[in-house]
């Protein structure tokens, strides 16, 4: 069909090009006729053009009207580099530009998939140009790669490189014991979420106690896990948590959720006090030039149930401090969290990726599995926070839910389909057929769910701020290097524990010389209320 419309048109023009120029011999000098001959020209030079159009199929078949767009990774390459001018980043091969680096980061994926191997290209850009930064680093694979004893410190306790730290160090005010019980005993989900608010405020006391009185870890972990309904009455006299000690069963309970949360506090080193490292202080430059860049916490996969509550209470305090630094659109704050569900809820997140970016703060999370996040934050809070980091890397995804998940998250595209319908039917003239064609507009998912099930290690999707197109890239392994420091090294003493001290007898103000008895027991836990 289509020869025989291109046959009939070259037809038409030739012979009309035939007549009109036979025309214009005739009457050379009437400009009537010249003037007729011209428009019979253009008449049958568009129906030559136009017939045989209604038997065409749309040109756009199957063409993306509007919605998310998918280039190759070289496409979006070429157009991040024709929009922006800086980028020293790299995902994929992908550059990302100097702006986009404080929106955050998103890495989700199985375990295995390259969640790591990401991370990893990034540091090695990052560490070196001079940023700052926050690790939690398990089994240490950064620390081995990055640290410099020279100017990072090391927080786990249970390695011999770590420096002293106290929550107390991180006081420098009395309003901030309430902010730092929240660090150490975050907000909870559903029912709990009261009874996590009854144990910041007995945490909050009890540190502001402390710091008041210059004691150290070992006495925190003590007034926290074993002193008796008398001696807290004296320390809790002004503030919010006495009136808790009028339910001997529900603080009973309060204690048990107190206790839970500052477990890891026996692993500190106890002599520990307000004078120890200052995560504030580090990233507050307050440590001098150069000093305390990087903060790494190496752990092994054994480590993460006893310290699992002092590394996200780390890690929240991290996240304050570069809230209240000054403005600024040149320094870069780096909080890193692989796997970060697993690290326990920390309290300042939704607020750090909402609001850090003008204070040179960004975030670089790890995700597994969208569940995970849900069951820590709740899901109207995980979707608000989720929704603030606004690069992405999708990788495979472990479970039906999160393929489901990330597939939203890139985006609906609507598409023009053409359907095509036609037959054969015979008749006393001869066999004859039809076809005609209809158009549908449809709604369809960029990326399934399934693809995300089905990618292969080290490559994915990658999805970049603002209305740049979504980009399927492969993950390089990082260059090897030759390690600078042990991934871990265990500390020589022994694990400590809390040694009871003497009972308060005066009050927190002016405390006096306490009488030498014997500790109280602990008192046995009741079953939780929860």
């Amino acid at each position: 069909m289509n020869l025989i419309v291109k046959i009939i048109r070259a037809l038409v023009v030739i012979g009309a090009v035939t007549i009109i120029f036979g025309i214009g011999e005739m009457f050379t000098h009437s400009i009537w006729f010249t003037t007729i001959a011209v428009a019979v020209y253009i008449a049958c030079v568009y129906f030559a053009w136009t017939w045989g159009e209604h038997k065409k199929a749309p040109a756009n078949d199957n063409g993306l009207l509007r919605g998310a767009r998918m280039l190759s990774a070289s496409d979006l390459s070429n157009l991040v580099m024709s929009r922006h001018q800086r980028a020293d980043l790299q995902i994929g091969g992908v550059p990302i530009p100097w702006d986009f680096e404080t929106r955050g980061f998103l890495f989700s994926g199985a375990p295995g998939t390259g969640k790591s191997v990401a991370i990893t290209a990034m540091l090695d850009v990052i560490y070196p140009r001079g940023d700052s930064g926050f690790i939690a680093d398990r089994n240490g694979s950064y620390t081995s790669r990055y640290f410099n004893p020279d100017r990072d410190v090391i927080l786990n306790p249970l390695d011999a490189r770590a420096v002293e730290w106290s929550p107390l160090a991180e006081m420098q005010n009395d309003y901030d014991a309430d902010t730092i019980a929240k660090s150490l005993i975050p907000d909870a989900v559903g029912d709990a979420g009261e009874w996590n608010r009854y144990a910041q405020n007995v945490m909050s006391a009890i540190l502001l106690y402390c710091w008041k009185n210059d004691l150290p870890n070992s006495e925190v972990v003590r007034l926290a896990q074993q002193a008796g309904m008398e001696e807290l009455a004296k320390i809790f006299a002004g503030t919010p948590a006495i009136g808790l000690l009028q339910n001997d069963k529900m603080f009973g309970s309060i204690r048990g959720i107190v206790s839970t949360y500052t477990s890891g506090m026996n692993r500190l080193i106890q002599n520990a006090g307000r004078d120890s490292f200052s995560i504030k202080k580090a990233v507050a430059g307050g440590y001098g030039e150069g000093e305390a860049r990087f903060i790494f916490f190496p752990y092994l996969a054994d480590q993460m149930k006893p310290l699992r509550t002092i590394i996200s209470g780390m890690a929240d305090i991290y996240a304050d401090a570069v809230m209240v630094l000054p403005p600024s659109f040149d320094r870069r704050s780096w909080l890193v969290l692989d796997e970060f569900a697993s690290l326990g809820r920390v309290e300042s997140m939704e607020n750090f990726l909402t609001n850090a970016r003008k204070h040179g703060g960004s975030a670089i999370l790890g995700m597994q599995s969208i569940s995970q996040v849900h069951a820590l934050y709740g899901r109207e809070n995980a979707t608000s926070m989720l929704s603030s980091v606004s690069n992405s890397m999708i990788l495979r995804a472990p479970d039906a839910e999160t393929a489901e998940y990330l597939s939203r998250g890139l985006g609906d595209k609507q598409v023009l389909r053409v359907m095509q319908s036609g037959g054969t039917s015979s008749n006393q003239q001869g066999d004859s057929s039809s076809s005609n064609w209809s158009q549908q507009i449809a709604v369809e998912r960029l990326v399934l769910p399934a693809e995300i099930s089905s990618l292969p290690d080290l490559c994915g999707y990658i999805k970049l701020s603002g209305d740049l197109p979504c980009a399927p890239v492969r993950l390089a392994l990082p260059a090897h290097r030759p390690p600078v420091a042990a991934p871990f090294e265990p500390a020589a003493r022994p694990a400590a524990q809390a040694e009871p001290l003497e009972r308060v007898k005066d009050t927190p103000e002016q405390p006096g010389k306490p009488a030498e008895h014997q500790a109280e027991p602990a008192e046995a836990e009741p079953d939780m209320p929860f």
